[in-house]
């Protein structure tokens, strides 16, 4: 998803959108802004979307490279990227806009919009235009200026810091008496204000964290016993007893997992919620399954899962999957449903289903995943699929 960032108010603004066919994945590099059932679409947070279609009101307008802005103006760049002249009004005021382009048989990488108050491109401090980040210029506080002014010329350390809290402009102190002062400070006046400063704070003890964490502990928002937190082997297993300081903690952990490993990243496997501990499920993604069709067969594929040891069957039985194809750019290629998708074996661990013609339409490398369709951030197995070309006799 591409995105940028506009000042509420702006005029004649733009922004691009991917569109490729949902067939093999290549740029659609054909649309021109009266294209029969083209159709740009734009919400302005979470109003209702709006449809900007050919012959409709409003509807897209012409607009080329190096020309005019329209409101709605589309034209293509290059490999399937566009850009869309937006109406003025969508970026009137600060909000997040989304723009996405509808066509048969294609899909879109929407536009992501951040349309903010202030000008992210303003270079100084104190900017011209007011209500600009960091505006010190067009709210002048005098008596606090007079104040820094005084202090600097008598090397007056702590009335600079005092006046300085009340606010300033960065104008009034570049004048050449304050420059002057601030050359003659000595290095002895910058470090009893900084000694000062240390001598001053209290940092916590480690009773007073104790106390803090007994105080969580007892909390009635808190449980006061702790028999759900070590992870084993991805299952939660248990600590007995009360805890309710950092040392005990430590030695609780240090005891359950044996060596203390869980201080240093080492021992069993995460806690991330919904990755389950199949074949591939691993803190590198990287790891898991390498399928090789072969160029035009749509053949069945049968993957037997495993949990982390490997040699463990993990249960399928039950589930609804889905097994996800998609380019390294996260360009969906195809998608086996569950209908689609037969789940066999004496544990039911094995995973059968036919490559889709989109997959295996050219020599490649892509993405694989199978998911599980009813809870989509749940990741059973991953890997890629090379798509090859079978060796042939030259003619």
């Amino acid at each position: 998803m591409s995105g940028r960032v506009i000042k509420s108010g702006l005029v004649d603004q733009y922004c691009e959108v991917k569109v490729w066919t949902t067939a093999d994945g290549a740029p659609k590099t054909d649309l021109v802004y009266n294209t029969s059932g083209l159709a740009i679409w734009y919400q302005v947070g979470n109003a209702t979307p709006v449809e900007v279609v050919v012959a409709g009101s409003p509807a897209p307008a012409t607009m080329s490279a190096g020309g005019a802005h329209a409101d709605w103006g589309i034209y293509h760049i290059a490999q399937g990227r566009y850009k869309i002249g937006l109406a003025d009004a969508v970026v009137s005021s600060a909000a997040n806009v989304t723009v996405w382009i509808v066509f048969a048989d294609c899909d879109s990488q929407p536009c992501e919009i951040d349309v903010i108050g202030y000008d992210k491109t303003a270079t100084a401090v104190g900017a011209s235009v007011a209500g600009d980040e960091m505006d010190l210029i067009n709210a002048p506080n005098a008596t606090a200026v007079t104040a820094i002014q005084s202090g600097l010329s008598t090397h007056d350390a702590a009335a600079v810091v005092t006046a300085l809290g009340t606010g300033s402009t960065l104008t009034d102190l570049a004048t050449a008496a304050s420059i002057a002062a601030l050359n003659n400070v000595s290095i002895a006046q910058v470090g009893t204000e900084v000694a000062g400063r240390l001598i001053a704070y209290d940092p916590p003890t480690k009773a007073e964290l104790d106390a803090a964490v007994a105080g969580l502990a007892t909390s009635a928002q808190l449980p006061t016993d702790f028999d759900t937190l070590v992870i084993t082997d991805g299952k939660i297993g248990g600590i007995a007893g009360t805890i309710n300081t950092f040392d005990a903690l430590d030695t609780a952990l240090d005891s359950a997992h044996g060596d203390g490993s869980w201080e240093d990243g080492g021992g069993g496997g995460g806690g991330t919620v919904n990755v389950l501990l199949a074949v591939g499920i691993v803190a590198d993604r990287s790891a898991g399954v390498t399928l090789k069709p072969i160029v035009g067969e749509t053949i069945s594929q049968s993957i037997t899962v495993y949990q982390s040891d490997g040699t463990t069957a993990y249960d399928l039985s039950g589930k609804t999957l889905a097994v996800i194809f998609e380019t390294f750019s996260g360009v969906d290629v195809a998608v086996v449903s569950s209908g689609n998708i037969t789940i066999s074996g004496d544990n039911s661990n094995i995973v059968t289903f036919a490559y889709p013609s989109a997959v295996t339409a050219t020599e490649r490398t892509l993405k694989v995943a199978i998911r599980d369709a009813a809870a989509p951030l749940t990741v059973y197995l991953q890997g890629v699929c090379s798509v090859i070309n079978a060796p042939s006799v030259d003619a």
